[in-house]
């Protein structure tokens, strides 16, 4: 019997560029406290029997300089994800940086072209989003790629059957829990600076009975739902 696994989702290391808005900082990791996580995420998945997987959005440079090395150190598989818009611009990674990760045994992943709801995509923006973003990306690295990370957790039934149709094998959401739904829609533990996260206490809390039920409920809403306008 296959294993459970839980994936925990990270953004930027270290301190938040000073154009980043209040509300967004909190997703900013210590690089101590992110090293600290790691260790502690690799004893919790041994000792509760699950796989740990490890993502992060959004692309920042601090992924290919402070992650990926510990990361690697620890033996932990990783996918980053990155917006086709921002490669090689500004604080986030270029392509070398991609390809230097891909020869570190990681995976990339599309989050869109512009990080912009893909709920709220339409016509020419929705293809963008789903279909050219995954071009750009593939022509930059070199490969295929087959797994997305949805911008906000922003999704419903017209934005799942968009991913399949583009070619994408996985989705990852914003959506607390392990495993996911179905084999295409996957979960993952967000980190918050101003939030709990200790991994051992959410692998305890993802395997109550009550909890999934509850969690079901809301996730089956979201992946039901039908776009409006």
């Amino acid at each position: 019997m296959t294993r459970p696994h839980i994936t925990l989702l990270f953004h930027g290391i270290g301190e938040p560029p000073d154009y980043e808005p209040e509300n967004v900082r909190p997703y900013w990791i210590p690089p101590e406290r992110f090293e600290q996580i790691i260790v502690q995420s690799i004893a919790a998945a041994r000792d509760h029997d699950v796989n740990l997987y490890v993502t992060f959005d959004d692309g920042y440079m601090s992924d290919f300089t402070v992650a990926a090395p510990v990361l690697a150190r620890h033996r932990v598989e990783a996918c980053f994800f990155v917006c086709a818009g921002r490669i090689g611009v500004g604080p986030y990674t270029n392509a070398a940086n991609l390809r230097d990760l891909q020869q570190m045994g990681f995976s990339i992943g599309s989050h869109g072209y512009h990080h912009v709801p893909w709920r709220d995509a339409r016509g020419p923006a929705f293809r963008e989003e789903l279909v050219d973003a995954k071009a750009v990306i593939e022509d930059t690295i070199g490969e295929a790629i087959d797994t997305a990370a949805i911008p906000f957790g922003s999704y419903d039934r017209r934005v799942l059957a968009g991913l399949r149709d583009a070619g994408f094998r996985l989705a990852f959401n914003s959506d607390p829990g392990l495993d996911g739904p179905t084999p295409f829609l996957q979960r993952r533990f967000c980190y918050r600076g101003d939030a709990p996260f200790e991994v051992a206490q959410l692998v305890r809390q993802a395997k109550s009975p009550r909890w999934r039920a509850q969690r079901n409920v809301v996730e089956f809403w979201k992946r039901n739902r039908i776009s409006m306008g």
